[in-house]
Parts: structure tokens; C-alpha cells; sequence
């Protein structure tokens, strides 16, 4: 994957996007305030980091680094945000490369915006980890590794029909 300038794109955790930091899939970590780009309220941050790697992710170093990275984003350098992000210590989702930054703009339009309310997320969730006959017995998550985005967005419907939402 080649990203501006050409150069190729890395699979991150953590990423920088028009001038906000985000957490693999889409998930704001930051907001405006004006010109001024500042972190969400450091127990939201806790949450999403918590939900996606688990209670053991040392969400200290990834809101320092945050908070630093915010500052560089005020000033307009995202080049240097990203870098602050980088060894934040979080595991990549997607090592195959098909997120974050390719999917940005499919993922973020007004089209795919809902509201889920909690306990249908959770039970999305354990879906995706859930070892599947369809799949060869394994996960939706495990199965749809290298798959391409349009594989991706097939099986998401086909979930949703089955949970009717």
C-alpha cells in the first residue's frame, strides 16, 4: 500500500487522520476546540482502550503520548504526532495492511453512522470472536484476515440480517 509521496503505509493502532488521532477502526481519541486539538476525557480514552486490548494495556503511556501528540497536532505537524503514537505500546489490529488509512474515508462517511447501544455492541463483538462453522471454524475476525474490503463488507451484512438490526 502506497500512501502520500509514495510511501508505503504501515498498519496501525493508533493513527493520525485530518488533523485528529484515532484508534483503529475509526474511534476518536481527540476533538476541536477552536484551532486547538485536545484529548477526550481521560476515563472515555480508558474505556476504548480497555474494550479493544484488554484491561492489561497500559493506558498510562498511551494517554501521555496522546497528550504530547495533541500538542503537535495544535501546531499543525502530524508527521511528528504520528511518530509520538507509534511506540505507544498498543498491538496493530490489522497487520495485513487494510487498516487504518485505506479504509478511513469507506468507513467514515454518513452513510455508515449508527447508533449501537452497548449490549448489542458487545454481542457484535463476541460474534466476531466466536469460532464459526462458515468459517472453517474459526473467527470472523480470524477469517476475514488479508481478506479484501468487499469480502469484509459481505460478511458484516450477512451478520446484520442474521441479528436483524
Amino acid at each position: 500500500m502506497i500512501g502520500k509521496a509514495g510511501t508505503p503505509l504501515r498498519a496501525r493502532t493508533l493513527f493520525v487522520n485530518e488533523g485528529a488521532v484515532r484508534l483503529w477502526p475509526s474511534i476518536a481519541l481527540t476533538e476541536k476546540r477552536g484551532a486547538v486539538t485536545v484529548p477526550l476525557a481521560a476515563d472515555v480514552l480508558r474505556f476504548w482502550i480497555s474494550r479493544l486490548h484488554g484491561a492489561l494495556a497500559d493506558d498510562r503511556r498511551v494517554l501521555h503520548r496522546l497528550n504530547i501528540a495533541v500538542r503537535k497536532l495544535t501546531e499543525g505537524d502530524e508527521t511528528s504526532a504520528q511518530k509520538l503514537l507509534d511506540p505507544s505500546g498498543l498491538t496493530r489490529f490489522s497487520p495485513d495492511g487494510l487498516a487504518p488509512r485505506a479504509t478511513w474515508r469507506a468507513c467514515s462517511g454518513l452513510s455508515n453512522l449508527a447508533h449501537i447501544p452497548t449490549m448489542k455492541h458487545w454481542e457484535i463483538t463476541g460474534w466476531h470472536m466466536t469460532p464459526n462453522d462458515r468459517y472453517n471454524h474459526l473467527s470472523a475476525r480470524e477469517y476475514l484476515k488479508g481478506k479484501s474490503g468487499e469480502e469484509r463488507k459481505s460478511v458484516g451484512i450477512k451478520f446484520s440480517l442474521i441479528l436483524k438490526f
